[in-house]
Order: structure tokens, then C-alpha cells, then sequence
């Protein structure tokens, strides 16, 4: 008993030096981004032209994720075309007046990253990834599944392609306020096609090519801030 008292009585001295350390001295927490790390739900509404074949597609570009310190952009971003039925297959050969136009479409994680933040005009670099999809849609007019021409069509032209795509950008920022940014954008998309026997002149150079637009960017919906 008179050996635990003393170890007791230290102990306790610890405990109660710490706690009272710990009163006075009460250290600011620090972030991985910044002394008062922000997060900021954004979300972006854009239109996109960019080569198809040997056409020119309108794309709507909508997009959200989550706003770093006023930097970084990180998020989900789809591609969906408008004018699909303008989109030509150049290099298809009708065999009686049948056409056929692409259906185009992708989607991916998208990540931006802006210089100079709080100016007014502010520039960026980007880049968008995943994965995409074409696909022949034929206006068959008289050349009917019953008609004797037929069976002279390439059935695996019927087949769609499936495609991985990267895409680099550089955008402009217009900051009109704190919560609404104008954006313009350049940027090329690569594309790579999955080798399948089974699909005809779906090339990754005809889906590969510039793009560039315009997008508006709201932000604000809901900010979390460690200070």
C-alpha cells in the first residue's frame, strides 16, 4: 500500500498538468489545404462544340462536384450531343437511299485546377476522363428489313463502339460575383476505341478532335469551412 500511493499521486500530478496545459495553451488546428480550408458544392451548366467525323457537334455540358480552396475542381462531367441527325457517317456507302448518322455521347470525372483565384479573370487547367459511346442510327426510307437489298448491309455497322477518352483543357474564368463564374474553354479530346471484331469504321480518329465553349459556374450551394 505505501509503495502505490506515491505512483498514484504521480499519475494524478500528470493528469492534471496536462489537462491544464492543454487550457492555455489551445493550439489552432491546422488543414491540409490552408489555415481555413473551404469546400464549396459547385455545379456548371456548358455548351460545347467539337468534331464528330467530319462533322460539328453541339454538346450540352452539365457537371458537379466539390470546390477546394477556391482552386481545385473535382467532379463528374457528361457530354450529351444535340444534333445527332447531323452528325453524318462520311464514309458509309448507302445501298438504296438509306442514311446514317452518329449517335455520340460521354461521360467521366473532370478536375480543374485555377491560377489566381481572387482575381477577376482568372485561368485554368483541366482535364476530363472516362468513358463514351457511337453508334450508327440508319433512316432506312425504302430499304426495309423486308426489302431483298438487305441482306447486302454489313450487320456489324449496326454494332456500337465503346470508347475510353482523356481530355486536356485550358479555360478563362470570368468571376462575375463570388458565386456566378463565366467560363470559356479549349481543349482536344483523345479517344480509344475497344478492339471488337464485331463493329465496322468506328475509328478513333473520327472521334478524336477539338472542342471549346462556353459554361456558367454556380457555386456557394453549400460551403464548409475549417478555421
Amino acid at each position: 500500500m505505501s509503495t502505490k500511493r506515491p505512483f498514484f499521486s504521480f499519475l494524478l500530478a500528470v493528469v492534471c498538468f496536462t489537462a491544464s496545459a492543454q487550457q492555455t495553451k489551445n493550439p489552432e488546428k491546422k488543414t491540409i489545404l490552408s489555415k481555413a480550408a473551404a469546400v464549396r458544392i459547385v455545379s456548371k451548366a456548358g455548351m460545347n462544340i467539337t468534331k464528330v467525323d467530319k462533322s460539328i457537334a453541339a454538346m450540352i455540358q452539365p457537371s458537379i462536384g466539390l470546390f477546394f480552396n477556391e482552386r481545385f475542381f473535382s467532379g463528374v462531367v457528361a457530354n450529351f450531343c444535340l444534333n445527332e441527325r447531323f452528325l453524318k457517317d462520311a464514309s458509309y456507302q448507302p445501298i438504296k437511299n438509306e442514311t446514317s448518322h452518329w449517335e455520340f455521347n460521354y461521360t467521366g470525372l473532370s478536375f480543374e485546377y485555377v491560377f489566381r483565384p481572387l482575381k477577376a479573370i482568372s485561368p485554368a487547367v483541366g482535364l476530363n476522363t472516362g468513358w463514351g459511346k457511337a453508334e450508327r442510327n440508319f433512316t432506312w426510307n425504302s430499304l426495309s428489313k423486308q426489302a431483298p437489298e438487305y441482306v447486302q448491309l454489313d450487320k456489324r455497322l449496326c454494332q456500337p463502339g465503346y470508347f475510353f477518352f482523356i481530355e486536356p483543357s485550358f479555360s478563362v474564368n470570368f468571376n462575375l460575383s463570388d458565386n456566378v463564374s463565366l467560363k470559356t474553354n479549349a481543349g482536344y479530346r483523345f479517344t480509344n476505341f475497344r478492339n471488337n471484331e464485331n463493329t465496322v469504321g468506328i475509328t478513333n480518329g473520327k472521334f478524336s478532335g477539338l472542342s471549346g465553349g462556353l459554361a456558367v459556374q454556380f457555386s456557394g450551394l453549400l460551403t464548409a469551412a475549417a478555421k
